[in-house]
């Protein structure tokens, strides 16, 4: 029975923290989607480093308000993601990373040769996608959707040049003259918005002194 399920969905469990077992295994290594949400004590989905599960088969995966989730995979996990094809996370405050480096040197790269769509909504600590100095490879990316990520400032260090993506970032449309890589474009869009701020704030500012004499 276990061997025959394709899709899960977990939900407001208050105690749902991922552990290594047997059964786990057979679970994970034959999902296809996977949607979690609102389990204030999951912290990782990838167990830890030198377990086997594996999600070698899984194409979509939605989490949804998990609040102490601090990253989805390991990059050693990430590297048997082959068929992930969507990725939406939401609402996660203490995610600061989709994956997560290990060690320092770099190592073989990350293939996530499926994934075609990235929505990365809400995460107030998300600073990168992936942080280590593996190449990811991203050769089917086709959308990428940022809203309410204010640390974010780069993609990831060691992602491939990826030209012919479409960016959006708080529903801000990417115009910057092509070409440019993700990584560019992420960098650039928020250099905008901080400069919208720093314009905003200015103008306030000088409208109080105004008033005020």
């Amino acid at each position: 029975m276990l061997g025959q399920l394709t899709i899960l969905s977990v939900s407001t469990l208050q105690s749902f923290q991922l552990e290594y077992s047997s059964s786990l295994n057979i679970i994970c290594e034959r999902l296809h989607q996977l949607t979690v949400s609102q389990c204030p004590h999951l912290t990782t989905l990838g167990v830890h480093s030198t377990s086997t599960v594996s999600f070698s088969c899984l194409k979509k995966l939605d989490i949804y308000k998990c609040p102490n989730l601090k990253y989805l995979f390991a990059s050693s996990t990430a590297k048997k993601l082959m068929n992930l094809e969507q990725i939406c996370v939401i609402e996660c405050e203490s995610v600061t990373e989709i994956v997560a480096k290990e060690g320092d040197a770099a190592s073989e790269p990350i293939k996530f040769e499926r994934l075609h769509y990235i929505c990365l909504t809400s995460l107030t600590s998300l600073v990168c996608f992936f942080s280590g100095s593996d190449t990811l490879q991203l050769s089917s990316l086709k959308t990428v959707e940022i809203r309410s990520c204010p640390n974010m400032k780069i993609f990831s260090q060691g992602i491939e040049s990826l030209m012919e993506i479409t960016l959006s970032i708080d529903e801000e449309a990417d115009n910057l003259t092509p070409p440019q890589d993700l990584n560019t474009r992420i960098k650039g869009i928020s250099q905008r918005k901080v400069k919208i701020f720093k314009d905003v704030f200015t103008e306030i500012f000088i409208i109080y002194l105004t008033l005020s004499y």
